[in-house]
């Protein structure tokens, strides 16, 4: 498989043609169905598409044919989550950040995961993230959230502390 396919695909997916990457990706597959990256990047093209179950099959494929590798590693466990498999998702996810420990995308993955699931690790995961990298937009946009909503759900907590008063 030429590197200039997997470039061309790359370049569909940075321009959200996922429809031809797609197209690509199954040609890709057909020629050669070993290839981990072309299972990856179909599993991500599935992920951008909303078709998490679709998305995990491919990943676990990628998975199975290039063994603990944290990047399909990260992206199956976010499938996963976005699947309502929230546990999956996290065991996964933390599996990946045990390798890549200073990743800002994988701990704001896990920073909206822990949110989702009402969990202090959100703020942990925003915070350090932003300490890695505080000019990146989608940091910032995961930091202020985190942080809005865990002074929500403080606010919430002091509320119902004094009405049981």
């Amino acid at each position: 498989m030429s590197n200039s396919i997997f470039k061309k695909i790359e370049e569909l997916m940075v321009a959200e043609d996922y429809e031809k990457a797609r197209e690509y990706l199954i040609e890709a597959i057909r020629k050669d169905p070993h290839n981990p990256e072309a299972h990856y990047l179909f599993g991500d093209v599935f992920c951008k598409l909303g078709d998490f179950e679709n998305s995990i099959k491919e990943l676990e494929t990628a998975n199975s044919l290039l063994p603990q590798n944290p990047q399909i590693i990260h992206l199956l466990g976010w499938a996963s989550f976005m699947n309502k498999d929230i546990n999956r998702g996290r065991k996964l996810m933390e599996a990946a950040l045990s390798v890549m420990p200073d990743d800002i995308h994988l701990l704001c993955d896990l920073a909206v995961l822990e949110m989702n699931d009402a969990n202090i690790k959100a703020l942990e995961y925003s915070e350090k993230a932003m300490k890695i990298n505080p000019h990146d937009p989608m940091v910032k946009e995961v930091f202020m959230v985190t942080n809005k909503f865990h002074q929500a759900r403080e606010k919430d907590f002091w509320s119902l502390l004094l009405k049981m008063e």
